[in-house]
């Protein structure tokens, strides 16, 4: 896409990458005030290009863009890449990106989404308390319902906060459902039903969840990211290297595949790697992202680095707000039980985003899961909020 004035010079190319054939292209030109129309045009003019016959509802789907506001439609577009980019600095990016397409137009069904995916991730990702962001984003989230109960992307949108706050696994499940009959093709949807189905203990499902949100969209690096994580924390280690691998290759800016690349050396048993894993995502968030500086922590103690796993602890325990569940990890590698079972307590008081399936899965907790207290706190992951 080029921008000339107020022109926009659009070339598309539909290519059949088994064979490396180009199907179909054509260039666009129209004034910017027409980019709806534009992706309208370009959607049925690739339809024609694969010889597909678009039924009457589908090419009202194409039709509708959710706002007829240009500029409210280019800050929606900021939000979502500024969303996709995961760490703090970004997704509070995105709010205010997709509070201000909200502000220019009102009924802008899909900002209301991506402001409560938004505000969903911050609960997780950033130096706070989760109830804020997470009743704020539910609360957004049943707007987008309210301006349009049809609409996938909003069922998904609040399927998170169910998930990540109320602890409802089976009322996010019924989200998710209700998404996928609507739009079986929305990559996110199957995305992050992933986790729910893993909190669901429903691990037999989960693996085809993720590869489906994959096929959907091959370029995600979060997706992909992901994809390997899964593998490692189902114990398909020889599976999940290659694929973190390869998506490190291609972003290695992407701080959130160094996390999880971090959490699948530990289970190859590679701690070294891990820990130098973890310090490129502290460095890549500028150390604001409390988790990865929570797993950075805990591997300098399960390495013995005794003195910079305290120092880690002592930092993260002066930045208040801090998510306890973040200083229990510092706890656990340091093997101070205790210190971990109270900050475990306080993080299942506050419903932390972070309880919903890992600590039941990642080899990270085998230390801990036999002693009755955490089968007392993992007890408590009840629907509530």
């Amino acid at each position: 896409m080029q921008r000339m004035g107020d022109q926009l010079k659009i070339t598309a190319r539909l290519l059949d990458v088994m064979t490396d054939t180009a199907l179909w292209s054509d260039s666009f030109l129209r004034g910017s005030a027409d980019v709806f129309a534009i992706q309208s045009e370009i959607a049925s003019a690739v339809a024609r290009g694969v010889n597909v016959q678009l039924s009457p509802s589908e090419e009202k789907k194409l039709k509708n863009t959710s706002t007829a506001s240009l500029q409210s439609y280019e800050e929606y577009l900021r939000g979502r890449a500024s969303l996709f980019r995961r760490t703090p600095s970004d997704l509070a990016m995105a709010e205010f990106h997709f509070k201000t397409a909200i502000q220019m137009d009102p009924k802008f069904t899909l900002a209301y989404c991506g402001l409560a995916n938004a505000l969903s991730l911050l609960a997780y990702y950033a130096r706070t308390r989760p109830r804020d962001p997470a009743e704020r984003a539910i609360f957004a989230a049943k707007k987008a319902l309210e301006l349009d109960p049809e609409l996938a992307e909003a069922h998904v949108a609040l399927a998170l906060p169910t998930y990540f706050y109320t602890w409802d696994f089976e009322a996010a499940e019924s989200l998710y459902d209700q998404a996928i009959s609507r739009n079986g093709n929305l990559s996110q949807a199957h995305h992050w039903r992933c986790a729910n189905l893993m909190a669901l203990r429903r691990t037999e499902r989960f693996l085809d969840s993720i590869q489906r949100a994959v096929v959907l969209d091959p370029l995600s690096p979060v997706y992909a990211a992901d994809h390997a994580w899964f593998h490692h924390l189902l114990g398909k280690q020889r599976e999940s290297e290659p694929i973190i691998e390869a998506v490190l290759k291609t972003h290695p800016e992407f701080s959130r595949g160094h996390h999880l690349a971090g959490e699948i050396w530990l289970g190859a048993g590679k701690p070294e790697k891990a820990m130098a894993s973890f310090r490129t995502a502290v460095r890549l968030t500028d150390g604001k992202t409390p988790l990865y500086l929570g797993m950075l922590g805990y591997t300098q103690g399960i390495l013995k680095k005794t003195a910079d796993a305290n120092a880690t602890l002592e930092a993260l325990l002066a930045d208040r707000p801090m998510p306890p569940f973040v200083t229990s990890l510092v706890q656990l590698g340091l093997g101070q039980t205790d210190a971990f079972f109270a900050s475990l307590e306080q993080a299942v008081d506050e419903r932390s985003p972070h309880l919903c399936f890992w600590p039941r899965y990642t080899p990270m907790f085998a230390t801990v899961r036999n002693d009755p207290r955490f089968a007392t706190q993992m007890a408590r992951l009840r629907p509530g909020g």
